[in-house]
Parts: C-alpha cells; sequence; structure tokens
C-alpha cells in the first residue's frame, strides 16, 4: 500500500482541478478576445494596454507584470557575468545597467499610471536583446507624463513578535531633456521563530529538551533597511545615456536564549546559552550606460557597473549555568569588503535581411577580503584569541567573455543560435595563496515554433557556467550548531548542459497553460564535501566544493484560467506545480544520492530546479469586482523537504502548507487599501538533524535533534496613492 500525506493529497486534488478548469476553460474560449491582444505575425508577442490591467487596481508597474497571463517575475539566475545574470524585465526595449537593483524593486517604484502597455515577449523577437530568457515582459512607458509621486505605506503586525512598519516614496519628473526618478525605502522589522527542540540517543530516547526564545519577550529578529536611489535619462545629441543609483544600509540584530533541560530532570542540571548576532551591510552601487547607432542598422551600446558592499557582522555566545553564572563567552568578529566593477559593450546588426545578430563583450573584477577571529573568555582562564582556520583570505577574480550570435526568423519559426567564449583568472591570499585560469566555450540555442497565435513550441539547449559565491572560499562558523564550514580555495564553477522543452497554449482572454521538461547534465557538481583542518585530526569538517558530476530532470506546470464558467465573475486561477528528480554521488558514502539542498521555506515564484526539492506548487486565487472597485484572494504554497548532506550529519528541513488572503480598494479618497493575513495557519519550520560518531551513513548513529519552530501569523496593512 502507497501511504499519501495530506500535502500529497491536496497537491493531487489541485492537479485534479487544473485538468477541469483547462477542459472547460477550452470549451468556451473567445478567440476574439485573443486576437485583439495579438500583433499580426506569428504571435511572439502579445500586447496589453493599460486599460487591460485596470481590473486590478494597479498601483505600480509591478502590480501590473504580476497579473500578465502565462508569466512569471524572473529576477536573474547564477550564472556569471551582468549579460547571463539578466531577469525577465526590460523597459523601453532596454536593460537597466544594474544588478544589485532587482527588477522587482524598480517595477515596484514606476507608477501605473506612467504605463503605456506591456509587451509579452515569447521566444525570440528580432531585435531584442533576451539574453538566454525564453520568455520576457517589456515595459512601455508613456511619454511627457507630469511629475508624479508614488509613496506607499506598510504596517505588518506579527500575532506573536510585534509590529514591521515601512514606508517608501518616489518622485519622477522631467527637468528640461532629463527624465529622472529620485525616492528612498525605510522598513523596520521585528519578527522570530520560537519553538522547542528535543534531543535523543542513539536508542531513541529524549535525552534533552530544549526551547529556543527568539521573540516572546526576547528580542528576536529586528532591524532596519534604508535604501536610496535614483535613475535619470537623457539624450546627448544622437546618443541616449541613462543613469543608476543606489546606496543602502541594512542593520540586524538577532537574539536568540535557548534553554537546555537534561531529560529526564533528574539526570543533570540545567544550563542555557544566549546568542546575539549583528549583521551590518553598507551597500552602493552605481551603473551608467549609454547606446547609439552608428548605422542605419548597427547599434552600439557601452555599460559600466560598478557595485561595493562592505559587511561587519559580529556574533556572540554567552553560555550561562542552572545559577544564571556565566561560564563561557565567544565572540566572532568578521570584517568584509565585497566589490565587483564590470564593463560591457554590445552591438547589434540588423542589416542582413531576416537575421538580427549581436556581439557582446564584457570585462568584470570581483573581489572578496574577509577576516574571521573568534575570541573565548573563560572565568578563572586566559582569554584566547585565534583565527579561524581559513577565515582570512582576499579572493580576487578577473573575466572576460564574448559572445557572437544571431536571431534569424523563418516564417513561423525562430532560430537563436550563438557561441561564446569566456577566460577567468581566480587568485587567492591570506591563509591560502594559490592562482588558478579557467576557459569556458558557452554555445546555446533556442528553437520557437508558432504556428498561429494561440500555440508556442519552445526547445533550448545551452551550456551554462554558475556564479561562484565568494564567500565558500573563506571559512563560516554557525555558533548555535557548533559547526565550522571550511572554505576552500580549489572551489572551481559548476558547469552544466541545459535542455528544456516548453509548449504554451493560450485561449480566450486570460487562459495560458505552459508544460515545460528540463534535463541538466551537470560537471562539477557543487556541493558539501569532506575536508580536514590541520591540527583538528579527529574532528569532522566539511567544505563547500565540486563533488563530481550529476544530473536534474522535472517537469513544471503553470497555468492560468478564468473562473468566469463557474459564475465567478472577475475571477481568476494562477497555478504552478514542479516536480524533479536528480542524482550525484556522495563523496562520503560513494552510493547515488539526490542533490543536496539547504535552507528554509522559500517556494514563491518563480518555480525552478535552484531550490533542489522535489515538489512544489502554488495556487493563487484572485476575483476583482471591477464597478466596486474590490478584489480579495488567497494563495497556497508548499514544497518538499530540503536535505542537505554533511560530513557526519544529515539535516532535513522541511515546513507546513502557507496560506495567505488578502482585501483590498481603491474606492475612497484615491488611495489603494490593501489588508493582508500572512500565514494563516501558522505553519512551522521543522528542522531532523542526524548526527553520527563518524562518517555519515558509515558510522553509528549518535544523536538526534528535531527542531520545530513558528514564525507567526501577520496582519499587513498596505496604503498607497501618488499625487
Amino acid at each position: 500500500m502507497i501511504a499519501i500525506s495530506n500535502n500529497q493529497l491536496l497537491s493531487i486534488v489541485l492537479l485534479c482541478l487544473t485538468s477541469y478548469t483547462a477542459s472547460a476553460q477550452f470549451e468556451i474560449h473567445d478567440e476574439q478576445d485573443q486576437t485583439q491582444m495579438m500583433n499580426e505575425g506569428n504571435g511572439e508577442s502579445v500586447n496589453y494596454p493599460a486599460g487591460f490591467f485596470q481590473r486590478y487596481q494597479p498601483v505600480t508597474a509591478f502590480d501590473m507584470v504580476s497579473r500578465i497571463p502565462g508569466f512569471t517575475l524572473d529576477n536573474g539566475g547564477d550564472q556569471r557575468g551582468f549579460g547571463a545574470a539578466a531577469g525577465n524585465v526590460i523597459i523601453n526595449g532596454r536593460r537597466p545597467s544594474t544588478k544589485d537593483d532587482l527588477p522587482a524593486a524598480m517595477l515596484k517604484r514606476i507608477p501605473a499610471t506612467n504605463v503605456e502597455r506591456i509587451e509579452l515577449i515569447r521566444g525570440q523577437l528580432k531585435g531584442v536583446d533576451m539574453r538566454g530568457q525564453s520568455v520576457v515582459v517589456n515595459i512601455i512607458l508613456r511619454e511627457d507624463t507630469p511629475a508624479t509621486t508614488r509613496w506607499n505605506m506598510i504596517v505588518g503586525e506579527n500575532f506573536d513578535m510585534g509590529v514591521s512598519p515601512q514606508i517608501d516614496a518616489t518622485l519622477t519628473d522631467r527637468s528640461k531633456q532629463v527624465q529622472y526618478s529620485v525616492g528612498g525605502i525605510l522598513y523596520i522589522t521585528s519578527n522570530g521563530d520560537p519553538g522547542p527542540e528535543w534531543i535523543f540517543d542513539a536508542d531513541g530516547n529524549v535525552i534533552e529538551k530544549r526551547y529556543n526564545y527568539k521573540g516572546h519577550g526576547h528580542d528576536g529578529f529586528e532591524g532596519y533597511d534604508a535604501t536610496l536611489f535614483g535613475n535619470a535619462s537623457t539624450w546627448l545629441g544622437q546618443t541616449l545615456v541613462q543613469l543608476n543609483t543606489k546606496g543602502a544600509v541594512q542593520h540586524r540584530n538577532v537574539k536568540t536564549l535557548l534553554t537546555r533541560q537534561p531529560w529526564p530532570p533528574r539526570s543533570g542540571d540545567p544550563r542555557s546559552d544566549l546568542f546575539y548576532d549583528e549583521r551590518r551591510n553598507h551597500i552602493v552601487e552605481v551603473g551608467l550606460d549609454a547606446e547609439r547607432f552608428l548605422s542605419e542598422d548597427l547599434l552600439a551600446k557601452g555599460i559600466v557597473l560598478y557595485n561595493y558592499t562592505h559587511q561587519y557582522p559580529d556574533a556572540t555566545q554567552r553560555t550561562f549555568d542552572n545559577n544564571n553564572i556565566e561560564t563561557r563567552y565567544i565572540i566572532e568578529d568578521t570584517d568584509a569588503d565585497i566589490s565587483e566593477a564590470i564593463a560591457r559593450i554590445e552591438f547589434n546588426w540588423a542589416g542582413w535581411g531576416n537575421h538580427a545578430v549581436q556581439f557582446n563583450l564584457e570585462g568584470a573584477l570581483n573581489i572578496l577580503d574577509k577576516a574571521l577571529v573568534q575570541i573565548t573568555h573563560r572565568p578563572d582562564i586566559p582569554t584566547v584569541t585565534e583565527p579561524v582556520p581559513g577565515g582570512n583570505v582576499k579572493v580576487k577574480e578577473k573575466r572576460g567573455d564574448f559572445i557572437t550570435k544571431d536571431t534569424w526568423s523563418m516564417g513561423n519559426v525562430t532560430l537563436d543560435y550563438g557561441v561564446g567564449v569566456e577566460i577567468s583568472n581566480l587568485s587567492t591570499t591570506g591563509d591560502t595563496v594559490q592562482s588558478r585560469t579557467f576557459t569556458f566555450v558557452k554555445p546555446e540555442s533556442l528553437l520557437t515554433w508558432s504556428p498561429n497565435s494561440r500555440m508556442q513550441t519552445r526547445f533550448g539547449a545551452r551550456r551554462d557556467v554558475s556564479q561562484l559565491n565568494l564567500d565558500d572560499f573563506v571559512s563560516t562558523t554557525v555558533l548555535q550548531d557548533n559547526d565550522l564550514t571550511v572554505g576552500n580555495p580549489d572551489l572551481k564553477p559548476q558547469v552544466t548542459w541545459v535542455f528544456d522543452l516548453s509548449q504554451e497554449f493560450r485561449f480566450g482572454e486570460l487562459g495560458v497553460v505552459t508544460l515545460s521538461g528540463y534535463y541538466h547534465s551537470i560537471n562539477d557538481v557543487i556541493d558539501l564535501l569532506p575536508i580536514k583542518v590541520a591540527g583538528r585530526p579527529d574532528e569532522f569538517f566539511e567544505a563547500v566544493g565540486n563533488i563530481g558530476d550529476g544530473n536534474r530532470v522535472g517537469l513544471k506546470v503553470e497555468s492560468t484560467f478564468s473562473l468566469e464558467w463557474m459564475h465567478l465573475a472577475g475571477a481568476r486561477l494562477d497555478m504552478q506545480l514542479g516536480w524533479q528528480d536528480s542524482s550525484v554521488t556522495d563523496p562520503v558514502t560513494g552510493a547515488k544520492r539526490v542533490l543536496g539542498s539547504g535552507g528554509y521555506f522559500n517556494p514563491h515564484p518563480p518555480i525552478s530546479f535552484e531550490n533542489e526539492t522535489e515538489w512544489t506548487f502554488i495556487v493563487d486565487y484572485r476575483q476583482d469586482f471591477q464597478a466596486q472597485r474590490v478584489s480579495w484572494g488567497w494563495r497556497a504554497e508548499d514544497q518538499g523537504e530540503r536535505p542537505q548532506f554533511k560530513t557526519n550529519e544529515l539535516d532535513i528541513r522541511d515546513a507546513s502548507l502557507r496560506l495567505h488572503a488578502f482585501v483590498e480598494t481603491s474606492r475612497w479618497w484615491g488611495l489603494n487599501i490593501r489588508l493582508a493575513l500572512e500565514n494563516i495557519l501558522n505553519f512551522s519550520k521543522d528542522r531532523d538533524r542526524l548526527v553520527f560518531t563518524g562518517l555519515r551513513d558509515l558510522s553509528p548513529f549518535e544523536s538526534r535533534e528535531l527542531e520545530r519552530r513558528k514564525i507567526g501569523t501577520d496582519v499587513i496593512l498596505t496604503v498607497s496613492g501618488s499625487f
């Protein structure tokens, strides 16, 4: 007999609902509605005028993009370089020269009244820089819009943790020939995730009970984000110049009291640990680009980008006995400087019949300079100050790459193909002195067939090179787990052959169903591997490293349905379902297993393979009463467990179903007012941590830690307006 969990049963019901809704919707679709939105030709572009979005009471361009049928906003991937990491949003046919300022954040600063229309570009459309994306939205802004100040006030109340307010404002205006926007955001947060923990011995007996007080009278997770930004564009003769700037200060205090009660109580004295993490980031980014037609068919664009982050987090652990006397005080002092400088030149030539040729050249310099020191105080014992092994490292990556590609339009078939070459030098100094050079060839192709305006088939193949996280070259510690992840100077990029096939069906005014499948052949999989630390031969450590070759296969279903056929006026249902499997050889056991994951619950769209979870679903229901200018809806989301495979531990994280709901209106005073309930079911974040006496699965079981955390239910009031 096959056992089916409640979450799996819900997934099956939702999948059946999708199938039933799809069949019913296909029966009543109105082809005329869709034809009015389609461009003439092969249907690679869908136009949505501003009036299409009025039913959704949009305040910003982000609200409009979120309601486009069959589209999910992507802020960018983890590929290397400026071009490959771009998201799937362009504005007036151009990509902003920014990396840290994400597309979603930029869209939230554009008033909906400034948007003339939005183009949904499917496949490779001649003259549009898709940068590897198969679907892109192009936000077309109105010309000569009056000065507009858009503002937003949010007050969130967590039933367990307290109030988190936010205020932001953006001024958009024109001064002579300069179009500009300036603004800022101030966000104050107060939250936490308290909950119990149980420690079991090898025989399954409870030997200790713990409670993690993060909130409930303790500071929990508190802090603020303050961000200022400015964007401007103007024509200098025949050259369009754009400037994007951002500055941010982020400060977080995370205070956790962990009580430890041996079980049964008579077996030992209780004690407690007070953990305090202070996380501070200062961020600056400046991007400048200029574009100009060098001839009738040749467009040139130059981009320079620089961003800098200074991090100086501190972490402390104070241990107290049952008489509340401090027995140990550990301080971890970290200081890090992170910078990235990019220069890029792009040429687009349209003088060859049905072809659009691109040539891009990019150079980049990434630097991480990080130092980590641990200081331990004990009563009547001299203070010990020692650097963490591998914690004092400077990493420098110099990279140059070029790509040439062509978009060939052949009636209802479009072929986008090209090849790139990347050469990079990676060097480390400090605790490790080393220099290595890599060369990668990166071919890519995307074949799009659009037999009519309602159907499109896309098949793509490419070779991706992942962006290295320079933090993985430096050691990090987690005081609460008494865990050290050692920096790995031998880490190299993960390279993946990506093959994906998707079939899109459009029907009626809203109806879209996209079925997708993908297969990834991965070389040099990046995951945790065992590593030795000099002077500590009896301890087990891991590092982020390359563990060998692996693969990944998956399926996705994305759909949008109008529910008018159910007599639900103005209602729509957006769904995303994902499943995947993966395989790699475990570096500890030598057996096959799935790719390792990590982190807690994060199923937000787009559903992607990077989360390494077996299944995910997102269901979004919305109903708009346009005449009354009132909307309401709900959202359900869940995903499978995420295992992390360490040297002597198996760490599995899981979560329960999350359910949200909202009601909003724009009836009064020209304001948009929204009341939302987040995490109505007060789901728990669960952790199952298995610790072995030696190597994982090859040694006897030592202990098991079960953890259950609650983040509480939030009530969020948002008031937005403009003048």
